[in-house]
């Protein structure tokens, strides 16, 4: 008796978290039952867990501000974390606040200052400014390893020229301290700067709400 043919088999379907995470985001955006916002919560976190940067980010947001879980800033530390290393910029910005505060476990200014600088090397004013903040010296003159004329005044300007509506004034104040030579070389490399290329599907929006 011949052997029976082998029956084919369906593939389970693959799941791409870049779509999920859309498709989860517009459903909880439109969601008109708590069991459907708790679904469509599911697919966000499953988007996040198979490493999704966008998701990630946005579980940290969830998480930072207790909209869909209950707030746990120790919790949105680590959501931001995982972004942040998957190339999510603002991940980048929001885990470095949270270092610099705190919030969610230890301060380290040290790795707060690294964050900032890597998301400000890739174009974001807001961390430009922090970084200028950080490094603006006290009144009475650098107190610490921390502080610096040079590194605030160029953080300040760069976040000025970038578009910050505060950061000019502050550059003003701390460039008056430097000698213009310094001053000079400062501004030239604020002007010769340029971004670094981000990732682009690590950094992609999620739909409005």
């Amino acid at each position: 008796t011949a052997a029976p043919e082998p029956t084919a088999r369906a593939e389970p379907p693959t799941i791409v978290p870049r779509e999920l995470f859309a498709a989860s985001m517009q459903a909880y955006q439109s969601a008109a039952t708590i069991a459907d916002e708790q679904k469509a919560l599911q697919g966000i976190t499953e988007a996040a867990t198979l490493g999704h940067p966008p998701a990630q980010l946005q579980m940290g947001e969830f998480y930072k501000v207790g909209q869909g879980f209950a707030k746990d800033p120790a919790e949105a530390r680590r959501w931001y974390e995982r972004a942040a290393n998957g190339g999510n910029i603002l991940a980048m910005h929001r885990l470095g606040v949270m270092l610099a505060r705190g919030e969610g476990g230890p301060a380290d200014l040290k790795a707060s200052i690294a964050l900032f600088e890597q998301a400000s090397n890739l174009g974001l004013v807001d961390s430009q400014y922090n970084l200028g903040a950080t490094f603006h010296p006290t009144a009475n003159g650098a107190a610490s390893e921390i502080q610096s004329r040079e590194k605030s005044f160029f953080w300040y300007a760069l976040a000025a020229r970038n578009g910050d509506a505060q950061a000019g004034a502050l550059a003003a104040g701390v460039g008056a301290s430097l000698d213009a030579a310094t001053r000079q070389e400062i501004e030239q490399q604020v002007a010769s700067w340029s971004a670094l290329p981000a990732n682009q599907e690590a950094n992609e929006p999620p739909p409005t709400f």
